[in-house]
């Protein structure tokens, strides 16, 4: 009877001691999608023509980061330009996008830049470009507001 407990207790024993060799953990992580636009350097663009001018630039820059793929920055404005004038804008890409040039706003959205993927770009060229044709007329002080979005391209 002495002999049966011993070796009950040396098979458990064995048991527990590899068992306690074994071990996996499991570990749990996530990243979530981060798209990002920001205008980094210059005041916001202040257009006054004087008579015989019919446009004016004004360059700022602006910033984008993302870590997903085949996203595009489109803009458009609260409401239309008044008749006879037009604001346009062109966006520099950060590396690997394509810029899609000249671009007039309206209240309508229109694409800037596609084609970006996993990619942070800084100090990236948005030049904007006013122009009034005479008959455009005398404006005073009237502003308008650009909304930039990043979505899937």
């Amino acid at each position: 009877m002495n002999r049966f407990y011993l070796c009950f207790l040396f098979v458990i024993s064995s048991v527990c001691l590899f068992s306690e060799m074994d071990m996996n953990i499991t570990i749990v992580f996530s990243v979530e999608p981060m798209n990002e636009m920001g205008q980094i350097s210059g005041p916001a663009p202040v257009f006054e023509l004087k008579a015989g001018d019919y446009s004016g630039c004004c360059e700022n820059t602006y910033s984008v980061s993302t870590n997903e793929t085949n996203k595009k920055i489109s803009a458009s404005l609260d409401s239309d330009m008044p008749p006879y004038t037009s604001l346009q804008i062109k966006l520099a890409p950060p590396s690997g996008a394509k810029s899609t040039g000249w671009q007039t706003l309206s209240a309508t959205p229109v694409d800037l830049v596609i084609e970006i993927s996993e990619v942070s770009g800084e100090d990236l060229s948005m030049t904007y470009l006013f122009s009034a044709e005479p008959k455009a007329g005398v404006i005073k002080n009237t502003t308008r507001i650009v909304y930039y979005t990043m979505t899937d391209g």
